[in-house]
């Protein structure tokens, strides 16, 4: 009797894991089948709703897909073939970090609609939470497969979404709840302690619950109203009642990470805040809105460039970076020392600062962008400012520190701006409606400093952003501007007479609006029969800065222009800005 309900015990157990992965299977069927019915269905700008929940078209994109790894894995067009593959990249800098003898943690944030499944659908269907995320759990188990040390937050987040979807996956707004974030936190917390991965600068914080309220975070960049989200966050500060902050160079733990890591701070309780709560210590941290695959990676080579030892200080990376990123985001191998510039290089960009600084995906750094801007997806667009503040941090080293701040604004209203270095007001802009340009006198030594642009009109709103941030040495050799004929509109081709007395080794920066929204034009400069540049930029504010070896006395300079699209109208250019810096 007894060995008869053995045996139907194993049977029935057999039976009922048949069942189970039969389920799974169906379920990875019928979810991917809705995400890409979803991805045809009618959207408002790139949002898609489902009832009361609104996703963006590329989180549908990335859990459609029936595989992140291997040769069938789906990946964005734009991602070239070369930098497909995460999973020897993720390798790659394991072990180059454990040269440096410094642990690895890696963190993918899983995509909502993997988190609950169902709420892709609106006709009450049920589906198994493992059997609809199994492209992302074949990613996670190739990355353990490689011996790396990694939490995936899915389960935790699933788990919690099973008891109340609300709380766990965000109506609108594709970062994860902070009640979410928070669990992740501690389970990263336990894993270093586990690995006696803690230390550090002591920390003492407390926390307390606050609830918020916001508007809908996803519709926001396509200028789509979908009313206001509350909910509640745990937010930390220190004694003096402010979030601890998000950096300390000398900390032996660093966060990389994208939005992902910084969501929240608007009320002091975003991922860095909580984890230092959680481990007592001070932590640093390289912080790329939407670069979490490579980009991150270069920031922290940049660090180390600018603060020669800074690697040396860590003990362990946590590498936090989102889903979207393993399908959309090349991955490309980072090494962990940078290579000098070329001469060609140094020439043909401006005597800036090897730490030059940009806001947006153009020439320069993304080294310190503060949680307080919102960088846009389209190359060229503006990073906004999400608040009434603004902080970009650098490292000055000996004999390299910047004389001046170069930057271009987009304001949407007017009002004053203050621009701040480490806390103290050094210029106050009054600032109109459009776009604009400014240079601020600096005085820095070596050292790392922090740099301010404190919007002082009362807004809740994005009102401010900022199309480049460059850090720049030297005084300007010459100004060109009212003297310089052909400043201002030029005609088919312009005309401009350098100064006499150029150094011997120059650089001139033109700084131009490129007006007709209807062709981007090609922009030539020529120096007798030398062309010196030539690019077809968009219809914007544009900077370029060429060699001037061999210019002598009485030199004058040639601009010409016309459509690219081979179009007989022409392009208009208008000059902002002539300088002339000694290289």
């Amino acid at each position: 009797m007894r060995r008869l309900a053995l045996v139907l015990a194993l049977a029935l157990g057999v039976g009922a894991h048949r069942v189970d992965a039969t389920w799974q299977a169906r379920s990875g069927e019928a979810f991917r089948a809705r995400a890409g019915a979803l991805e045809q269905a009618p959207r408002k700008g790139n949002v898609i709703t489902v009832d009361d929940r609104h996703f963006y078209f590329r989180e549908l994109q990335t859990v459609g897909a029936e595989a992140l790894i291997g040769p069938n894995a789906s990946r964005d067009a734009s991602v070239r073939p070369l930098y497909r593959d995460p999973i020897p990249v993720i390798a790659d800098f394991r072990d180059r970090l454990a040269e440096r003898d410094i642990a690895l943690l890696v963190v993918p944030v899983p995509v909502r609609p993997w988190i609950h499944p169902d709420g892709l659908f609106d006709d009450g269907t049920r589906l198994h939470p493992q059997g609809a995320a199994q492209a992302w759990t074949d990613f996670v188990d190739a990355v353990r497969a490689e011996g790396i040390d990694v939490i995936d937050p899915l389960p935790i987040l699933q788990s919690g979404a099973n008891r109340d979807p609300v709380l766990w996956m965000s109506r609108a707004d594709q970062h994860w709840t902070n009640l979410g974030m928070r669990a992740v936190t501690s389970a990263i917390a336990k894993r270093l302690r586990k690995r006696g991965l803690v230390s550090g600068t002591p920390r003492e914080t407390t926390a307390e619950l606050k609830t918020v309220t916001r508007k809908a975070a996803i519709g926001v960049q396509d200028g789509i109203d979908l009313g206001t989200e509350t909910f509640e966050v745990r937010r930390i500060h220190d004694a003096s009642g402010d979030a601890p902050p998000d950096r300390d160079p000398a900390a032996p733990i660093v966060v990389l990470g994208d939005s992902n890591i910084v969501w929240y701070s608007d009320w002091d309780a975003h991922l860095l805040a909580q984890l230092q709560h959680e481990l007592g210590v001070s932590i640093d941290s390289v912080v790329v809105h939407g670069g979490g695959a490579s980009r991150t990676r270069e920031e922290l080579v940049r660090e180390d460039a600018l603060d020669p030892g800074y690697l040396d200080r860590k003990r362990v990376v946590v590498w936090v970076f989102h889903g979207i990123g393993v399908q959309k985001h090349e991955w490309q191998v980072v090494p962990l020392e940078m290579f000098p510039p070329t001469r060609l290089e140094a020439l043909a960009a401006p005597p800036r600062l090897a730490t030059d600084q940009a806001l947006y995906d153009g020439p320069g750094s993304l080294a310190g962008l503060s949680a307080r801007f919102v960088p846009s997806r389209e190359r060229g667009q503006p990073a906004w400012m999400n608040g009434v503040l603004g902080l970009v941090t650098f490292a000055v080293a000996d004999g390299t520190a910047p004389t001046h701040l170069v930057f271009e604004l987009q304001s949407r209203q007017k009002g004053p701006l203050q621009v701040e270095l480490d806390g103290e007001p050094i210029a106050t802009l009054d600032l109109v409606p459009g776009p604009s340009r400014h240079r601020v006198p600096l005085g820095v030594v070596p050292g790392r400093h922090q740099l301010g642009l404190r919007w002082k009109v009362p807004t809740n709103e994005v009102k401010l952003g900022i199309r480049s941030l460059h850090l720049v040495q030297g005084e300007p050799f010459a100004s060109l501007d009212a003297e310089t004929p052909g400043l201002g509109a030029l005609p088919a081709e312009g005309a401009i007479a350098l100064p006499d007395g150029l150094p011997e080794h120059a650089a001139l920066r033109l700084h131009w609006m490129a007006g007709d929204k209807r062709c981007a034009p090609t922009v030539r400069i020529a120096l007798g029969d030398r062309t010196l540049y030539r690019g077809a930029p968009d219809p914007w504010w544009h900077e370029v800065s060429v060699p001037l070896d061999g210019a002598g006395d009485g030199a004058v300079l040639r601009v010409m222009r016309s459509c690219a699209d081979g179009s007989d109208r022409p392009a208009a250019v208008t000059l902002d800005r002539i300088e002339i810096d000694a290289i």
